[in-house]
Protein backbone atom coordinates (compact mmCIF):
# COMPACT_ATOMS: atom_id res chain seq x y z
CA UNK A 1 0.00 0.00 0.00
CA UNK A 2 1.56 3.24 -1.16
CA UNK A 3 -0.52 6.20 0.00
CA UNK A 4 1.88 8.97 -1.04
CA UNK A 5 -0.03 9.88 -4.26
CA UNK A 6 -3.14 10.32 -2.11
CA UNK A 7 -1.69 13.18 -0.05
CA UNK A 8 -1.45 15.82 -2.84
CA UNK A 9 -4.88 14.75 -4.03
CA UNK A 10 -6.39 15.40 -0.60
CA UNK A 11 -4.53 18.71 -0.28
CA UNK A 12 -5.80 19.89 -3.67
CA UNK A 13 -9.41 19.14 -2.72
CA UNK A 14 -11.69 22.03 -1.77
CA UNK A 15 -12.46 22.46 1.91
CA UNK A 16 -15.99 21.09 1.79
CA UNK A 17 -14.89 17.94 -0.01
CA UNK A 18 -12.08 17.46 2.49
CA UNK A 19 -14.57 17.85 5.35
CA UNK A 20 -16.83 15.24 3.73
CA UNK A 21 -13.89 12.85 3.44
CA UNK A 22 -12.99 13.37 7.09
CA UNK A 23 -16.58 12.77 8.22
CA UNK A 24 -16.91 9.62 6.12
CA UNK A 25 -13.63 8.23 7.42
CA UNK A 26 -14.68 9.01 11.00
CA UNK A 27 -18.01 7.22 10.48
CA UNK A 28 -16.22 4.23 8.96
CA UNK A 29 -13.82 4.16 11.89
CA UNK A 30 -16.73 4.24 14.34
CA UNK A 31 -18.42 1.39 12.47
CA UNK A 32 -15.23 -0.67 12.37
CA UNK A 33 -14.18 0.04 15.96
CA UNK A 34 -16.33 -2.65 17.66
CA UNK A 35 -15.15 -5.24 15.15
CA UNK A 36 -11.48 -4.35 15.51
CA UNK A 37 -11.66 -4.32 19.31
CA UNK A 38 -13.50 -7.66 19.28
CA UNK A 39 -10.96 -9.17 16.92
CA UNK A 40 -8.02 -7.83 18.92
CA UNK A 41 -9.42 -9.27 22.15
CA UNK A 42 -9.96 -12.63 20.43
CA UNK A 43 -6.39 -12.59 19.12
CA UNK A 44 -5.06 -11.60 22.53
CA UNK A 45 -6.99 -14.43 24.21
CA UNK A 46 -5.74 -16.98 21.69
CA UNK A 47 -2.17 -15.70 22.06
CA UNK A 48 -2.40 -15.83 25.86
CA UNK A 49 -3.84 -19.35 25.76
CA UNK A 50 -1.00 -20.48 23.50
CA UNK A 51 1.60 -19.01 25.87
CA UNK A 52 0.09 -20.59 28.99
CA UNK A 53 -0.30 -23.96 27.28
CA UNK A 54 3.35 -24.24 26.21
Amino acid sequence: MNDKPLIPFVVSLPDYARNQLVQVSLKLRLLLLPWTSYLSTQIAHAYHARITRS
